[in-house]
């Protein structure tokens, strides 16, 4: 998507400039200062709260996948219809632009 590095998937869903930004901007959103991990696995487990209950930690693993899945189709977006980058595609929060 940078076309800066070799496109793995921890690059394009966790490293990229843009999809560390997201995933900040979502910590931020929810008020939970993280270390994001660089490996996929590691990155979604952090996603499970011990100041939530069940169905809150359901609905924060829903969050994960819901971004993982509109960085992904944004980068299809890109390659395949020629679209530009745009980090508010993938996460619309007022706060991406801060």
């Amino acid at each position: 998507m940078c076309g800066l590095e070799e496109e793995t998937n921890a690059h394009l869903f966790l490293t990229y400039n843009i999809t560390h930004k997201i995933w900040n901007t979502c910590s931020k959103w929810v008020e939970v200062s993280t270390t994001h991990h660089n490996q996929l696995k590691n990155h979604f487990q952090l996603f499970d709260l011990l100041t939530l209950n069940s169905k809150g930690n359901k609905l924060w693993n829903d969050v994960w996948f819901a971004i993982i899945k509109n960085i992904c189709d944004h980068r299809n977006n890109i390659v395949f219809r020629q679209r530009k980058v745009d980090a508010n595609d993938i996460f619309p929060l007022p706060q991406l632009n801060a």
